[in-house]
């Protein structure tokens, strides 16, 4: 007796599946960085400009902007301070393999401090002594940024590697 059989082969399509990987992924960082970016701008007061001024670099990287409204009993202007003192962006270099990331960091000492502090109680050393600011935090906005990040994490899902499962007929 003959037995005449058919057989398929299966292997993953992994270059496809690496080019939907990373467009799954640059959506989320970009999805994330702006939901960050969104909660923190909602704790950092805007006076002088210099504290939301920080986060100009990494709203750019987004294609956004910050909204920054110079009060009228601000001195002057000081968002370009805050633009030196900060810095972030998105990484996307390593979507293929998995990897992406937004940063920031900030050098400015007030919105460090304001942070963690209410700076009308617990004076910041390095700034006005006698003044009673509006907004004195603590502002808490790492962590509003991070429940924000989570949130859009939670509804992320990967490409499913089952689409990209290629049968080839091996003879039998």
């Amino acid at each position: 007796m003959k037995i005449n059989a058919k057989f398929k082969g299966l292997t993953l399509d992994l270059s496809k599946y690496r080019i939907a990987l990373a467009q799954t992924l640059q959506e989320a960082i970009s999805q994330a960085g702006f939901a960050w970016l969104q909660a923190v701008v909602s704790a950092i007061p805007s006076w002088s400009g210099a504290s939301r001024g920080t986060l100009i670099r990494l709203a750019s990287s987004l294609n956004t902007g910050v909204d920054i409204t110079i009060s009228n009993t601000a001195p002057y202007d000081r968002t370009a301070l805050g633009a030196a003192s900060g810095d972030g962006g998105v990484d996307i270099t390593g979507a293929k393999d998995g990897k992406v990331s937004f940063k920031y960091s900030t050098s400015l000492a007030h919105l460090i401090w304001n942070e963690y502090n209410n700076a009308n109680i617990n004076r910041d050393p390095t700034k006005w002594r006698h003044v009673q600011l509006l907004t004195p935090g603590p502002y808490n906005f790492q962590a509003l940024g991070q429940a924000a990040v989570k949130s859009v994490f939670q509804g992320v899902r990967l490409p499913d590697p089952s689409k990209f499962i290629v049968g080839k007929a091996i003879r039998g």
